[in-house]
């Protein structure tokens, strides 16, 4: 990690390490706080959520998930701008347990603009880690706690 004297602000909508993922796609974000979400469709295995951005600080203004009805994980995720134009797809794959949650450990982000793709493999979650809230204030950023 490169060495700053200043704490700089990562943004949701940029680029996670280069590739297609943003920072928002493999952060923890508050999906209830940001969005307004409703069931679109149900199938007989999976249901399909609208989520709706709140306000234009979401990452993405709406977002499009599908959800198996049995283990209640994520199949794939569509992501669109304003104007409704279909940015990103996301299928996620290889459910895995890390401990006491199941989560999918493959996820493949295209952008359908570029037509790159960009794979993310979660070999291991660690849970048990607690980080201090102290090490989230600005004065303490860069220096060990």
């Amino acid at each position: 990690m490169p060495s700053v004297a200043r704490a700089v602000r990562v943004a949701d909508r940029e680029s996670f390490a280069g590739g297609d993922f943003s920072n928002a796609d493999v952060m923890r974000v508050d999906w209830l706080a940001q969005y307004y979400a409703s069931i679109t469709k149900e199938t007989k295995n999976q249901f399909i959520i609208d989520l709706v951005a709140k306000n234009n600080e979401a990452a993405y203004a709406k977002m499009r998930i599908w959800v198996d009805k049995t283990s209640t994980q994520p199949v794939q995720q569509y992501f669109y701008d304003s104007k409704g134009t279909l940015l990103k797809m996301c299928k996620y794959g290889s459910v895995k347990t890390f401990g006491s949650i199941t989560r999918p450990s493959k996820l493949v982000m295209e952008n359908v603009i570029t037509k790159l793709k960009s794979e993310m493999q979660i070999i291991e979650l660690q849970l048990e880690n607690k980080i201090p809230d102290g090490r989230f204030v600005v004065d303490n950023l860069g220096k060990e706690i």
